[in-house]
């Protein structure tokens, strides 16, 4: 594809930015690969048109969008998009962040995320709303990974860890929550996923209107070591790359110690991300081998007490470090700046006018809802329901190569 069809499109539909000498610098200076994927991105925003069947055919695009490309397509979204509301004070009526955040406080958390790709929360959850978030927990089924998945309600995870015990971790050490959609659905995890202060700060560090894609949850527990375990539960050495730019939260509602499984990660590797050193989108890297790409000192282990919340940007290398003694449990919400290439399931719509969206303009209540779609969420499953078990594999492990030597793990 020619360069021509991007100036093309930048004319017609961002005149303003592309008459400015330095951007148009700025795309000239990007590879072909970069425009083109940039060009994909932007005649898909405009046309309105869903992308999530054509990720396998350009799934080289999304390792096109660095730091400075994603710096690119974030002005063009805000400016096709309209404003990003970034207030300093924290909507009273929220049942989570009722204290103000400064404006410095929220510049401060943009530099750093910016800076290091991660960076703790000035504020927490309180003992109240952590209960909230469990009781929230216990209605939902959770389900570990592997050939003969254990099944469990979170009321009867959360009875085992009241007793100090530790669910059946046959085929898995950590048990996944089953259905994001319900779970997204439930009136506090809307408040809470849709709530301005974790809006305002995924809007600040995208640098555009965020859309809510996840909202997931996971218990951890002591368990297997092997290779297999560590790498389905992401406990090994890796790279996320679901979205061209995307922000998520982590929101430790158990203490989490050093032998409790925290986060890791390497700071600033969103910058000098490791597929970037020879190392294939979503590979595994074990422990032993993370030196041979980045300086030991570089690497970060975020503890907390429950009510702890990380914000990260997970096209950083992370991993979730395994559980030695007691649990981990984790609530984590995640922001896109856009769904080209979606690789997740669409959840099912709601109205937009209703709480907790209700705070927020209209045009911007519907970008941040996007991925709240019962007619796409229809045609995401329809498309995954025609295609073969192996490019099943491949669409929602992300990448054919990592899928392929997943199997061989598992099957020998």
């Amino acid at each position: 594809m020619s360069s021509e069809y991007l100036q093309q499109l930048l004319r017609d539909n961002f005149s303003g930015w592309i008459s400015s000498i330095s951007n148009q610098h700025r795309i000239l200076s990007l590879s072909l690969g970069a425009q083109n994927a940039l060009y994909r991105l932007l005649k898909s925003e405009i046309d309105c048109t869903p992308t999530f069947d054509l990720r396998e055919n350009y799934i080289d695009d999304l390792q096109c969008f660095d730091t400075n490309l994603n710096q690119i397509a974030s002005e063009l979204l805000a400016l096709y998009i309209g404003d990003i509301p970034v207030g300093s004070t924290i909507d009273s009526n929220s049942p989570f962040f009722t204290s103000t955040v400064s404006i410095d406080e929220q510049s401060k958390t943009q530099a750093e995320l910016i800076k290091n790709g991660y960076c703790y929360s000035p504020i927490s959850l309180n003992d109240q709303q952590i209960r909230l978030l469990q009781e929230g927990l216990r209605e939902q089924t959770f389900k570990t990974k592997g050939l003969y998945p254990q099944v469990l309600t979170g009321a009867q995870i959360l009875n085992l860890i009241s007793m100090d015990k530790s669910p059946p971790i046959v085929d898995g050490d950590t048990y996944w929550l089953e259905d994001m959609d319900r779970l997204a659905h439930t009136p506090l995890f809307l408040s809470l996923a849709f709530d301005p202060y974790i809006i305002s700060t995924a809007a600040r560090y995208l640098g555009c209107p965020p859309i809510h894609v996840q909202t997931n949850a996971w218990f951890s527990f002591p368990g297997a070591t092997s290779k297999n375990n560590l790498s389905m539960n992401g406990q090994m050495f890796h790279q996320d790359k679901e979205f061209i730019k995307f922000f998520k939260v982590f929101i430790y509602i158990s203490d989490v110690g050093f032998q409790q499984g925290p986060h890791c990660y390497v700071e600033g590797s969103h910058h000098d991300e490791l597929h970037l050193k020879g190392v294939p989108l979503s590979d595994r890297v074990a422990d032993k081998d993370i030196g041979k790409y980045y300086d030991k000192s570089r690497i970060k282990t975020a503890i907390g007490k429950a009510g702890t919340i990380l914000f990260g940007d997970t096209s950083c290398v992370h991993k979730g470090c395994p559980v030695i003694n007691g649990n981990r449990a984790i609530v984590q919400l995640e922001y896109a700046s856009s769904l080209y290439l979606s690789p997740v399931i669409p959840f099912n719509g709601f109205q937009t006018s209703s709480q907790p969206l209700s705070q927020y303009s209209e045009i911007f209540s519907k970008r941040i809802s996007l991925n709240y779609n019962s007619p796409l969420r229809m045609k995401f499953i329809s498309y995954i329901n025609s295609i073969g078990t192996d490019k099943k594999l491949s669409f929602y492990l992300k990448f054919k190569l990592f899928a392929v030597r997943l199997k061989k793990i598992i099957f020998g």
